[in-house]
């Protein structure tokens, strides 16, 4: 007896089985406190803009504009920074800066038009 596959979406709406090729990709080998940055194409309204990251590295990105920054202190203080985040919803021009605290970190980012909407 066949049985149709069903897929499920994730809590924002996303495919959660493989998302179709990106529409724009771009790769970066990072080196330790160097922030390297792109900006999310006009093309599209919005991306939905998802990060690889290197086993065992550790990378901060920013989203906000600003140069990223390592917000490694104690105790916990506000930052623009995250933790080797998945994916972003960014719309077109939004600048975004990533920097390692590793030695080297070979990063991915791929873009796929239209975000969630």
């Amino acid at each position: 007896m066949a049985v149709a596959l069903k897929f499920a979406k994730d809590a924002q709406g996303a495919t959660a089985y493989a998302p179709k090729p990106a529409n724009v990709m771009q790769e970066a080998l990072l080196t330790n406190g160097n922030a390297q940055s792109f900006t999310v194409p006009s093309l599209a309204s919005y991306y939905t803009v998802a990060f690889t990251y290197q086993p065992g590295t550790v990378c901060f990105v920013d989203a906000t504009g600003a140069a990223t920054e390592a917000p490694i202190a104690e105790p916990f203080a506000s930052t623009t920074s995250a933790l080797l985040p998945s994916s972003y919803l960014l719309a077109a021009g939004t600048v975004v800066s990533i920097v390692t605290v590793t030695a080297t970190a070979y990063v991915g980012v791929r873009m796929y038009q239209g975000g969630n909407d």
